[in-house]
């Protein structure tokens, strides 16, 4: 029987506001962070819990859920649009963790009286709260658009007749002052969607549990003595089109082709993201230096009093170093706005061990620093590569008019051409070298 592992993540206590009569609500009682229909949240605090899978992203929160929904029924809840960048709700396949539909936030009508804050020049901070509501059903989606119900989320799967059903809810970059959900820390509650603790009995709620990372790995190593140790220079991104596609040029090198390669992803993905990724090496360098093109994007985490006209190149971009799909471990990541850009909107990003941190990696001489991931690639004994990592950027909700988006890579032969100055560049030194550039790294660089 194949094991699985919790997807139930511990998270830190929340730092409640210090008012009166919230103090001593927080001084009697701890807060809880989970509904009858939602788990626990994966979220950034949780990388290095051990329980840390599907290759997180630093500005997400994820909460999940099962629930069994016969033929013809329909599971009801309801939510309280968060103060974030982003949210959704996706159904996944359980043989295969591909994504069969999603309810994007722009997609979601609100109740009567109420506003969608994610729509372009929306009121992001009104006094009053807007509400929504989800149909969950157990079918596939109708492929005519007109034929899509408001507000459902098509949960079935072609071809395979089960009621247990598997949903994720995400919430990004929640604003300045909010808790990960979106809401005021000492609400958290009303910050998930719910539905009646009956519902949640009558359709057997329960947070979804994850089956262990791909085993891709161990079927490959019985017909093959070396694996992974794929760094090259110079540094080689290329775009995550399939699982096959990813557990080939991760583990066999075999990255190329000029083929069309429709995307078709697993692994828990989000149907709005595109990625690219890598594999890194200490060999190398003990210092790996990232320079590339920042895109535009929606800059909310200041509590912006409305959401941005839809003009910027796309909604989110984010970077993280990560373990490989034997583990699935994201080690370290940032999003966006975390990272400083130069007058050129480029930026520069330090990746090492923290002893090998050089003294100028630092945000106040503009540069983002990265841990490099302490496990390597995490492969099993004897074929672990202890100096390896991999590196994946996030492009979420891109604009049709960004030609410049991974989107826009139809095969692998194209991707640099197609991201151009977007695709970033590396560069191995060492820590002395790069203690060498001074006070101003960045421009040493360019």
């Amino acid at each position: 029987m194949k094991k699985r592992i919790g997807c139930i993540i511990f998270c830190l206590m929340f730092a409640f506001l210090l008012i009166s009569p919230f103090a001593a609500m927080a001084a009697t009682r701890e807060f809880p962070t989970q509904t009858c229909l939602w788990s626990e949240p994966m979220e950034t605090s949780s990388f290095d819990t051990g329980i840390n899978i599907a290759f997180p992203d630093p500005g997400a929160a994820y909460w999940t859920t099962t629930v069994n929904i016969p033929e013809g029924a329909t599971l009801q809840f309801t939510g309280t649009f968060p103060h974030s960048r982003y949210m959704s709700f996706n159904a996944y396949n359980w043989v295969n963790r591909a994504p069969v539909n999603a309810l994007d936030d722009v997609e979601i009508i609100p109740d009567e009286g109420g506003d969608n804050p994610y729509l372009p020049d929306a009121k992001r901070n009104s006094d009053k709260e807007s509400t929504y509501t989800v149909t969950v059903v157990n079918a596939v989606a109708p492929t005519d658009p007109g034929m899509l119900a408001p507000n459902t989320i098509y949960a079935g799967v072609e071809g395979q007749e089960v009621e247990e059903l598997h949903l994720w809810y995400r919430v990004y970059v929640a604003d300045k002052g909010f808790d990960m959900t979106g809401t005021e820390q000492y609400l958290y509650l009303r910050g998930l969607p719910t539905t009646a603790e009956a519902v949640c009995a009558q359709y057997e709620a329960v947070g979804m549990e994850c089956p262990e990372p791909y085993a891709t790995h161990a079927q490959i190593l019985q017909d093959n003595n070396d694996l992974g140790g794929m760094s090259e220079i110079p540094l080689k991104f290329t775009k995550a089109f399939t699982v096959p596609y990813a557990v080939q040029c991760l583990y066999l090198g075999a990255c190329g082709g000029e083929e069309v390669i429709p995307v078709e992803l697993g692994q828990y993905s989000n149907e709005q993201c595109h990625y690219v990724f890598t594999s890194i090496s200490r060999e190398f360098g003990d210092v790996l230096v990232l320079r590339g093109k920042m895109p535009t994007y929606a800059e909310t985490y200041n509590r912006v009093s409305k959401m941005p006209d839809g003009s910027e190149q796309m909604r989110y971009w984010s970077i993280i170093t990560m373990e490989q799909m034997v583990t699935t471990r994201t080690s370290d990541g940032v999003y966006d706005e975390q990272v400083p850009l130069d007058d050129n909107d480029y930026y520069t990003i330090v990746i090492s061990l923290p002893e090998d941190r050089p003294d100028n990696a630092s945000l106040k001489k503009g540069v983002t620093w990265l841990k490099w991931p302490e496990n390597g690639d995490a492969l099993p004994e004897p074929y672990n590569h202890p100096n390896d990592g991999n590196i994946m950027i996030r492009n979420m909700m891109v604009s049709p008019s960004f030609d410049n988006a991974i989107q826009k890579a139809t095969s692998p032969a194209v991707l640099e051409e197609v991201m151009g100055e977007y695709l970033p560049t590396g560069q191995y030194m060492s820590k002395e070298d790069f203690e060498a550039l001074g006070d101003n790294p960045v421009e040493r660089l360019q």
